[in-house]
């Protein structure tokens, strides 16, 4: 009984999934990687551009040009290898999901909605995690880039990170709430479907409707307080680098680029703390019929 407990704690648990395919994940963020340092260069390549094509120079041209074509391919490789394997990684872990509930006598529709419900395990693998790598490129690597240009431009930066750091903690706790709503009315959805009439069939679309546009709206919400942050950030930064001496068109351009990217890192936190939550809750109800 102790195997068997262990067996399915391993394929329902996220950590295990990824302890199991770790090799061919990694593999897949290695790519994700690359991609991202080729992308944390192209402000300041661009400004180089533009700089040379104002001199009538050409290697700035040649050094944006190389920069993004390397991007490129290290992209179109990255894709099609991702596909691969994180639908290998599925189909092996659903199967298993499948298979492991029939053993524990779990509810028919119970199992298809936790079937369907664990893609979002190999999703966070497949899609947050390169997200989260990406936005943390976009916020450590424009922030290093910026004290590059001007240290003050990078203060204002990272102090910004305070108060967006309080709002998304406040976020995280309602997203986690809405998120269980949601996935409550998932488990019931095959049930209903299958034996209930009209009235709670579109009472039951009408429920998750209510639950994905509470979700969106705290989503929005967050987003827009954010964005008041962000408004006030990139307008002193736009000031301040037109005021700095020896400044030309190029790092003009450059600082406000790597501005862009830096808020870009913050815009991505909402939909991430979101994700988080709702992964936490499947784990958490799919953990629960195991140790029951």
């Amino acid at each position: 009984m102790g195997n068997t407990h262990m067996s399915l704690e391993t394929h329902w648990s996220p950590e295990k999934i990824f302890s199991i395919n770790r090799l061919k994940i990694f593999s897949t963020y290695v790519l994700t990687i690359l991609e991202n340092i080729f992308n944390l260069f192209f402000p300041y390549v661009t400004g180089l551009a533009i700089n040379a094509a104002i001199d009538h120079e050409s290697f700035g041209l040649l050094c944006f040009v190389g920069v993004w074509i390397a991007h490129a391919l290290i992209r179109v490789i990255r894709l099609r290898y991702n596909i691969r394997i994180y639908s290998a990684i599925y189909r092996d872990t659903a199967t298993e999901i499948v298979l492991q509930q029939r053993t524990l006598n779990v509810d028919s529709s119970k199992i298809i909605a936790r079937s369907s419900l664990s893609r979002e395990f190999i999703n966070f693998f497949e899609h947050d995690i390169p997200r989260s790598i990406t936005a943390l490129f976009s916020f450590f690597g424009a922030l290093s880039m910026l004290f590059i240009y001007d240290v003050q431009i990078a203060v204002y930066c990272f102090l910004i990170g305070v108060p967006l750091y309080i709002l998304n903690k406040r976020y995280a706790r309602r997203s986690r709430q809405l998120n269980k709503g949601l996935n409550d009315q998932y488990e019931h959805e095959v049930g209903i479907l299958s034996n209930q009439g009209r009235d709670d069939v579109w009472g039951h679309y009408n429920h998750l409707a209510d639950w994905r546009t509470k979700l969106i709206d705290a989503q929005a919400n967050n987003w827009g307080v954010m964005e008041l942050f962000v408004v006030i950030l990139v307008g002193i930064v736009i000031f301040r680098a037109g005021s700095l001496p020896n400044s030309n068109t190029g790092s003009i351009y450059s600082i406000v680029s790597y501005t862009w990217n830096f808020v870009f890192s913050l815009d991505q936190v909402p939909a991430l703390v979101q994700q988080v939550g709702r992964l936490q809750d499947i784990k958490q109800r799919v953990l629960s019929t195991i140790k029951n």
